[in-house]
């Protein structure tokens, strides 16, 4: 509907992402996903970024951008477990 351009989205993305400060997230965003332009993922965690640096909290919004299509490839699940470990402790 929107042609995959984040500008015509009715909504900011990182407005969404912002709204979890300060509380952890992680952003997996596979370079080659037909389903969104990874410019636009960047564009949204630049902005989610400044929010979350206003409560000194920029260590628990993070991006990993695997080189992968549309998928969630094993290394990546093993790194997001980890990551989630971290947040519980």
């Amino acid at each position: 509907m929107y042609g995959n351009n984040a500008d015509k989205i009715p909504f900011d993305f990182y407005e969404l992402i912002a709204a979890l400060a300060p509380r952890g997230f992680l952003l997996n965003s596979p370079l080659h996903d037909s389903n969104f332009d990874i410019n636009g993922v960047r564009k949204a965690f630049a902005k989610a970024c400044e929010v979350y640096a206003l409560f000194n909290a920029g260590k628990k919004l993070t991006l990993v951008t695997p080189e992968a299509p549309h998928d969630f490839p094993e290394a990546e699940r093993k790194a997001a477990y980890e990551w989630l470990d971290q947040m519980l402790k």
